[in-house]
């Protein structure tokens, strides 16, 4: 993964509640736009494989070659390099978006805990402890 997406430490005690909701919610936007690509590719694979079989099967055309049927046409584009790249560009979109997932759910995790530390102390100042 790149520096970007690495994971800080988080002290809470040092940390501003502002900097965690800044955090938060850039890890929050890095996630919805992996989403987004790791979606449509997952959802476009059908038409990849579509378009895949029909260039296949145009090729064959072009070189003579016996026509295949829709299954043999469908292993054939299964079996293509191209579709081979295409699975491991989505599988990488998921392992990042899974990843920044986790980066935004530990934000979150934070922003509660300086929450509820901060309610803590608010509490602590009424009750006159502080």
């Amino acid at each position: 993964m790149t520096k970007k997406y690495e994971m800080e430490q988080i002290n809470l005690r040092s940390r501003d509640i502002e900097e965690i909701i800044k955090k938060l919610y850039e890890a929050t936007e890095e996630y919805i736009s992996a989403f987004i690509s790791h979606k449509r590719y997952k959802e476009g694979s059908d038409e990849y494989k579509s378009q895949l079989m029909s260039n296949i099967a145009k090729e064959r055309a072009e070189k003579k070659l016996p026509v295949l049927n829709r299954n043999q046409l469908l292993d054939a584009s299964r079996a293509s390099e191209l579709w081979t790249t295409y699975l491991n560009l989505t599988n990488k979109l998921e392992e990042k978006m899974l990843h920044l997932e986790n980066v935004k759910d530990t934000w979150k995790t934070a922003f509660d805990a300086k929450r509820s530390i901060l309610a803590d102390e608010r509490e602590k100042r009424k009750a006159g402890l502080e």
